[in-house]
């Protein structure tokens, strides 16, 4: 967030408004939060890589959809 907060102080390619600050927060707070939960509570060590790449492989599907709309859902950006 803040690459792109610097970033848009340079170049007009980079239009985030306020909501896509909070959204982002919401997300990276969210699925932070899934991953330590993941890493403390999980009994079984041999999968937690797994379930944390698969963390984080749903968190980077959702930020891309809602940046350009990979698959056109309702959630993807203009």
């Amino acid at each position: 967030m803040a690459v792109a907060l610097i970033a848009m102080q340079f170049t007009s390619e980079i239009q985030w408004e306020t909501s896509d600050f909070v959204v982002m927060g919401i997300m990276v707070l969210v699925f932070g939060s899934l991953v330590e939960f993941a890493r403390v509570y999980w009994r079984k060590k041999r999968y937690l890589g797994w379930l944390i790449m698969v963390i984080i492989a749903i968190f980077l599907f959702l930020w891309v959809e809602m940046a350009v709309g990979i698959v056109g859902s309702p959630i993807a950006g203009s």
